[in-house]
C-alpha cells in the first residue's frame, strides 16, 4: 500500500470516529430527557421557529413545557432554551461544567477574537480576574447616572416613535439596545455618544 492511500484511510477513519463521537454524545446527552416541542423539520429542527419567532412561540413553549425546554437544532441536535434565572446563573457561573461547543467557540472566536467570550477553563478564569476590578461595585456605582441617562434617552426615542404612530408602535428593540450599550461604553470610556 502506498503512503497516500494509508494517509487517506487514516483521515477517513479519523473523520468517521469524530462523527460517531458526536452522534454518541448527542444520543447520551442529558438534554434528551428535557421535554420540548416536536421537531418541525428533519434538517432544521425548531430553528426556523426560533429565528422567526413572529408568533410568540417561546411563551407557548414555556407554558406547555416549563421554563427550561429542549429544542431540536440542525439535524435534530439538542439545544437548551431556558427562561429560568437560576438555570441561567448556573450556566454563566459554572464555566468548567457548562462550556460552549468547540464549533461555537471557533465561530465566535473568528468574530470577536480569543477574548473572555470565547475561551474556557483556566484561560477564561485568568481573563476574568484581569477584568473584574473594572466591574466591581464601586466602578459600577460611578456609572449608575450614565445608565439612567442613556435609559431615559432610549425611553424618549421609543416614546417619540409611539407618538408618531398615534400613541402605539411596534418597535424592534434589539438594535436600540445594542446602540444604547455602545453608547454607555462610549460615554464611560471616551465621553462620546451615539443616541
Amino acid at each position: 500500500m502506498s503512503t497516500v492511500s494509508l494517509l487517506a484511510e487514516a483521515l477517513i477513519l479519523y473523520a468517521l470516529l469524530r462523527i460517531l463521537k458526536v452522534l454518541y454524545d448527542e444520543h447520551t446527552c442529558a438534554l434528551r430527557k428535557v421535554s420540548g416541542p416536536p421537531s418541525q423539520h428533519w434538517l432544521r429542527g425548531n430553528r426556523t421557529q426560533v429565528v422567526d419567532n413572529l408568533d410568540g412561540r417561546e411563551g407557548i413553549w414555556t407554558k406547555e413545557y416549563g421554563h427550561t425546554v429542549r429544542l431540536n437544532g440542525v439535524l435534530g441536535f439538542s439545544m437548551l432554551y431556558t427562561t429560568d434565572t437560576k438555570a441561567l446563573q448556573h450556566v454563566l457561573t459554572n464555566s468548567y461544567i457548562c462550556q460552549k461547543s468547540e464549533a461555537s467557540r471557533w465561530h465566535l472566536g473568528r468574530l470577536v477574537g480569543p477574548g473572555v467570550l470565547v475561551v474556557e477553563g483556566d484561560e477564561h478564569k485568568k481573563q476574568r480576574k484581569v477584568m473584574n476590578p473594572a466591574f466591581g461595585p464601586v466602578h459600577l456605582r460611578a456609572l449608575t447616572e450614565l445608565f439612567v441617562e442613556t435609559s431615559k434617552q432610549l425611553r424618549d426615542v421609543w416614546t417619540s416613535k409611539a407618538v408618531e404612530n398615534g400613541g402605539t408602535a411596534k418597535i424592534d428593540v434589539i438594535p436600540y439596545l445594542g446602540t444604547a450599550a455602545l453608547d454607555i461604553i462610549g460615554k464611560a470610556g471616551t465621553s462620546t455618544s451615539t443616541l
